[in-house]
């Protein structure tokens, strides 16, 4: 599993480039109480998006998934999960 390290956390996340190259990038964002396996993984997206020469980045935001997920409610502002995608 990759992962990166942002705010004191580990963020887990996948980086595909499909082969050949990619003609363009997408960052995939999950929704509420979902992850990158479950959002776009299991139902095709990665496999659509790769047949479209996208290189696809997909986190799993912290909190979901295999990313930390700290206990402290501060943690999940919308700030927060904005300065994990930056990252």
């Amino acid at each position: 599993m990759p992962n990166f390290e942002h705010d004191g956390l580990t963020l887990a996340y996948d980086d595909m480039t499909p082969q050949g190259g990619a003609e363009r990038t997408l960052v995939l964002v999950h929704g509420f109480a979902s992850n990158r396996m479950e959002g776009w993984r299991r139902t095709g997206w990665y496999a659509a998006l790769e047949r479209r020469r996208t290189r696809l980045v997909a986190i799993d935001q912290r909190g979901h998934g295999e990313s930390a997920k700290p206990h402290d409610s501060a943690a999940y502002s919308y700030a927060k999960f904005a300065g994990d995608l930056v990252a």
